[in-house]
């Protein structure tokens, strides 16, 4: 652990960026809710984040601003998160854009989600940098104030571990750890007898550590809080079609000892990170087919006490996301704007939305979306545009959409029930240029 000073850093200019169909100042009311939109456009020293502010209603920019800005990590309350040109960490302004602080200490390749509390906020952070055989993974907590380095605590990774395992409860963070003495000592090298993989808690407000609970497995991992701490392990052998065995941990969240440890048998996962959360007492786990050629991927929804299946669903495709919402479980799946609505308590579909497979082209990155009480909003990137739909939540409707400045062909879209639906609207062109080349991502909701 270490404290260090306040952030500092170059400015982060705001700059303009061309648009298309923007509804002037003074043409919309004040108290407007907006869906935040970020993707990345340009590349080297031109690369910048345009983040646009888009009505819920009907999809209308309101308004935007684009920075000089290489990835977007998060955005917490009031402030957007993305690392500057230079390689720092950067909190802006979401209203304004203008830059808040930068941190140079908090240097990485990848980063996680941010988790939030009493002003503080936490990220892991890979420090593997390019040319680097091997590195290490860290947690960070800075004061989202001004940037100050409060903490850090060194996970140790040799070998790989997946970011998203972390997890925020009560004032204790959760997170996996991977270690290998053999490949710290023998860099590029890798041996499952020295390797080892534990779950550890950290006190929030100083970093100390509380407890860490080593894992019998070594294979991949993935990490769930709901009262208790959830684990799930799958040890894999060389071959990526191998059928894992699989095991369910269930682990004192003040101690961390073991409560249950509940194999669930072989079950065909990819050597991939399955999605993974917990809900009311019910883990949602995905599993995709072991068999080469085959991409059928399932949902099983398991009792978290005792790890008996209570349903699963097939999905013809590789599911990208699923979250639970007052007893729907909402699936992403595909490389298009696919969701199905599944009730949480049987798995039996409330609605399907859609896009034809012959109008559904390759996805550059996984899609992404938000949610609030009225809406499903997606989006996703293709080879020459971007789009973003916006989907009753109760009816599986579209209610708008908007497929950037590229302006393809209206996509012909079904959806279950989808009784006399309008034609899409065309692109509106406020993703400025050749955007659909690089990742974007939706931020949440605010009020202007």
């Amino acid at each position: 652990m270490s404290s260090r000073g306040t952030a500092t850093g170059p400015e982060v200019p705001v700059t303009a960026c061309r648009t298309q169909g923007e509804v002037k100042p003074g043409e919309y009311v004040a108290g407007e809710k907006a869906l935040v939109a970020a993707f990345r456009s340009g590349s080297g020293s031109d690369a910048r984040l345009v983040l646009c502010f888009l009505r819920t209603r009907d999809g209308a920019l309101l308004k935007h601003y684009d920075i000089a800005s290489t990835m977007v990590v998060d955005r917490v309350d009031d402030q957007v998160y993305v690392v500057a040109n230079n390689g720092a960490l950067c909190a802006i302004n979401l209203h304004d854009g203008r830059q808040q602080w930068c941190q140079e200490q908090v240097v990485g390749s990848s980063f996680s989600h941010i988790l939030s509390q009493n002003g503080i906020i936490y990220l892991k952070v890979s420090q593997t940098l390019p040319g680097d055989v091997v590195g290490g993974d860290a947690v960070f907590a800075l004061n989202a104030a001004n940037g100050q380095f409060l903490w850090y605590y060194d996970i140790d990774r040799y070998g790989g571990d997946s970011l998203g395992n972390f997890a925020l409860a009560d004032g204790i963070i959760y997170t996996t750890t991977y270690s290998d003495d053999n490949e710290r000592s023998n860099p590029g090298t890798s041996d499952p007898k020295s390797a080892r993989r534990s779950v550890c808690a950290l006190e929030a407000n100083n970093g100390k550590q509380i407890w860490c609970s080593r894992l019998a497995e070594t294979g991949n991992v993935g990490i769930a809080v709901d009262g208790k701490v959830y684990v799930w392990t799958a040890t894999y052998e060389d071959s990526w079609a191998t059928v894992p065995h699989v095991a369910l941990y269930t682990l004192d969240p003040l101690t961390g000892a073991l409560d249950k440890r509940q194999p669930l048998g072989p079950l065909e996962v990819r050597k991939q990170q399955p999605l993974f959360t917990v809900s009311q007492g019910v883990i949602f786990f995905t599993v995709g087919s072991a068999q080469q050629n085959d991409y059928t991927e399932q949902v099983l929804a398991l009792n978290a006490n005792t790890g008996n299946l209570y349903w699963k669903v097939t999905f013809p495709v590789w599911i990208w996301e699923v979250w639970d919402q007052s007893e729907v479980l909402y699936a992403g799946y595909g490389a298009g704007i696919n969701v199905r609505a599944l009730r949480s308590g049987d798995g039996s579909q409330v609605w399907q939305y859609t896009t034809p497979s012959q109008y559904e082209p390759s996805a550059l990155q996984k899609p992404v979306f938000a949610q609030d009480e009225r809406s499903i909003y997606v989006m996703a990137s293709f080879d020459s545009y971007s789009s973003i739909l916006a989907i009753d939540r109760y009816t599986g409707q579209p209610l708008w959409q908007d497929s950037s400045c590229f302006n393809p062909p209206v996509m012909a879209v079904t959806a279950t029930p989808l009784p006399n639906h309008k034609p899409l609207l065309p692109g509106r062109c406020y993703w400025g240029d050749h955007a659909s080349t690089q990742p974007t991502q939706l931020l949440g909701f605010t009020v202007l």
